[in-house]
């Protein structure tokens, strides 16, 4: 697995690579300030995503921690190692993704706001763009650090391929994550309190362990940070393209 470290309660165990954490994340739409009445968003990140691939710049750390957890069910976040699907693909896929591009947007997983009462879906989307626009991201990366080949996808927020009709990107996109999404390559860590988990972004796409009891009251701190390195190792002194 692909986490750059493991606190669980006091004990403390590195687990694999480097990072040199430099930059915080910043506020986007997809995340709530605190303002008095609500901290955070509730019922997010039930779906598979690389946190922030929707950017033009991704945060490519992320670290997490349990405040609040559920006392009737077990809290759980599950990890596929995208280097490990990439490796794994059939060879006639993997041929498909030479030098494609995919976009990838957070428009589909948008939490409608108070303030979006009145907006048509259109305008709402509309908004979403204006502030997080799509952008274009190598559909294999080579990890800059350790030069691995990892696929850059995942099922929330990658909407397209560059230059492929709706259907066939589709097509392929839905072939590409029904592979990766199968037992096995899911990691599943449940959590305790005073856990904590960093993880490098490039290589996991995760999503939370969702119950199929009512919700429970569940907070989580999340930082999600850049370190001093671009997504891949084809982009080192220059931006992704947007």
């Amino acid at each position: 697995m692909r986490f750059l470290g493991v606190l669980l309660g006091r004990r403390s165990r590195t687990v694999c690579g480097r990072a040199e954490m430099s930059q915080a994340g910043r506020n986007s739409p997809f995340s709530q300030a605190q303002d008095g009445k609500q901290i955070g968003v509730p019922r997010t990140g039930g779906y598979w995503h690389s946190d922030t691939s929707f950017e033009t710049e991704p945060k490519v750390i992320t670290m997490l921690m349990p405040k609040v957890l559920p006392q009737n069910f077990p809290r759980s976040t599950r990890f596929i190692d995208m280097a490990e699907v990439n490796a794994a693909l059939p060879q006639a896929t993997r041929d498909k993704l030479v030098g494609a591009r995919f976009m990838h947007s957070g428009r589909w997983r948008y939490k409608v706001r108070p303030q979006n009462i009145g907006m048509d879906i259109f305008e709402i989307l509309q908004m979403i763009d204006s502030v997080a626009p799509p952008v274009l991201h190598p559909a294999v990366i080579e990890h800059p650090y350790t030069g691995e080949k990892v696929l850059y996808a995942n099922r929330g927020f990658t909407t397209g391929i560059a230059g492929w009709s709706l259907d066939a990107s589709a097509d392929l996109l839905s072939e590409i994550f029904d592979f990766a999404e199968t037992d096995r390559f899911i990691r599943e860590v449940r959590w305790s309190m005073a856990d904590i988990i960093i993880w490098d972004n490039r290589f996991l796409a995760h999503s939370s362990g969702r119950n199929a009891g009512a919700e429970e009251e569940t907070m989580m701190y999340r930082i999600t940070l850049k370190d001093d390195y671009a997504l891949c190792a084809s982009q080192m002194g220059r931006r992704a393209v947007a």
